[in-house]
């Protein structure tokens, strides 16, 4: 199986939290966004709440275009997240090992 690898880009804030949705705000411009999006292989961002010493995950996947000013805090990165965060990488990776399994040009 190929390794799990995956991408994170990390942005640290003192901003702190939105008042209306409690979303951390980030600030990621729109063409990093894309270059996430388009990688091809599993991609995050982490925020970095400082002042709190907490952060928080998200996946960059889908229709993501523009920048990004906040994200949710409904993922945390604790030790649960980082279990599920395994199994989903884990998980890519196992749909796409295409390694040739039978060959009639085997050696």
């Amino acid at each position: 199986m190929t390794p799990p690898y995956f991408l994170v880009s990390a942005k640290a804030t003192k901003k702190g939290a939105t008042k209306k949705s409690l979303d951390l705000k980030v600030s990621v411009k729109a063409k990093d966004v894309r270059a996430m999006v388009r990688c091809p292989v599993p991609a995050y961002l982490i925020g970095v709440d400082e002042p709190a010493a907490e952060a928080y995950i998200v996946s960059m996947h889908g229709d993501l275009k523009g920048a990004i000013s906040s994200i949710p805090t409904t993922h945390r990165l604790d030790a649960a997240t980082l279990t599920d965060l395994w199994t989903e990488v884990r998980s890519y990776w196992k749909t796409l090992d295409h390694r040739l399994k039978n060959s009639k040009f085997q050696m």
